[in-house]
């Protein structure tokens, strides 16, 4: 075979390969734009979710002649201000560390208030993230007996 020849094919093959990336990063970029209209659409039902739960609170002071306790601080999306997030993470942080090593996560997710309890399982899911700590399941292959907590 020829040189000729031989950088014909190689430059067919770059050509097939330059093609094979153009086509996976369109598609991710397609991807990434559903996941992101997604995200926009999850958004907006938090927004009629937060709503109607401001509908049921009302239903339920009118019947109870209390009003339903909020955290003022928070948004309509239940998310927290930066002081109540860092004083939760710090919190969840001294819990973990304080002697415990493993703890199975409903068990250490009762240790909160009934209105910090979603947040604290957020806070574990961030911290899982950035490597404080993993989150396993107890018993392979029974999803009910839940999550393990494991400082790293």
């Amino acid at each position: 075979m020829s040189n000729l020849a031989r950088n014909a094919l190689a430059q067919e093959a770059l050509a097939a390969i330059q093609q094979i990336d153009d086509e996976a990063k369109q598609k991710k970029e397609s991807q990434l734009r559903k996941l992101r209209d997604a995200k926009n659409e999850i958004e907006a039902r938090i927004d009629d979710l937060a709503k109607q739960m401001d509908l049921l609170d009302e239903a339920i002071a009118g019947i109870t002649g209390r009003k339903v306790a909020h955290t003022e601080s928070e948004d309509k999306r239940g998310r927290m201000t930066k002081e109540q997030k860092s004083a939760l993470v710090n919190d969840v942080k001294s819990k973990l560390t304080g002697g415990l090593r493993t703890v199975k996560q409903a068990e250490f997710l009762a240790q909160f208030g009934e209105d910090r309890r979603i947040q604290a399982a957020r806070v574990l899911k961030e911290l899982q993230e950035e490597g404080f700590l993993s989150l396993s399941a107890i018993e392979k292959g029974n999803p009910r007996a839940g999550l393990q907590i494991t400082l790293k």
